[in-house]
């Protein structure tokens, strides 16, 4: 959906302040990529940690958007908020897989990111048909990530 309001600032999350050096974990950035754990995304890894950790933000890494369900799966709704980050590739499993699930711990908003113009079209339209119980979905291409979706932290972590 294009409607995207940034509603999820980095000050709801505990900001700069020192309460979110306090508080180890306040929210979770979800990064689903089948290639995370390579070696090529080392830096891009600690670039993200080293961005959302003074936030109070964690950072959880997963290959397939099963695993994701599955981490899913084992949190309460009474725990830190997350924003999944994914591909085309992996959105569509893990979407149909909340859809499904009865309860869950959905995520605060998805973000799915294109690499080509072909995708970001496929994929506004599929998330323009998604139920409300998933949450909000934004997609855009990996290189055009609005600056102003979290205080710019997105684009800074995956431009």
């Amino acid at each position: 959906m294009n409607s995207f309001e940034p509603w999820f600032q980095c000050q709801s999350l505990g900001g700069n302040d020192s309460s979110a050096r306090q508080v180890s974990n306040q929210w979770n950035l979800v990064w689903c990529h089948e290639r995370c754990y390579k070696a090529e995304h080392r830096g891009h890894i600690r670039r993200i940690h080293d961005t959302i950790a003074p936030m109070g933000g964690k950072l959880v890494a997963m290959k397939k958007a099963d695993q994701v369900t599955a981490w899913m799966s084992m949190r309460s709704s009474q725990e830190a908020p997350y924003i999944l980050i994914t591909d085309w590739r992996e959105a569509q499993p893990f979407m149909r897989s909340l859809r499904n699930a009865s309860t869950g711990h959905q995520p605060s908003f998805t973000m799915v990111l294109c690499v080509n113009q072909r995708q970001l079209r496929r994929s506004t339209t599929w998330a323009r048909s998604l139920p409300l119980k998933v949450g909000p979905v934004w997609t855009c291409m990996q290189h055009d990530i609005p600056s102003s979706l979290l205080d710019g932290i997105l684009h800074k972590c995956f431009t």
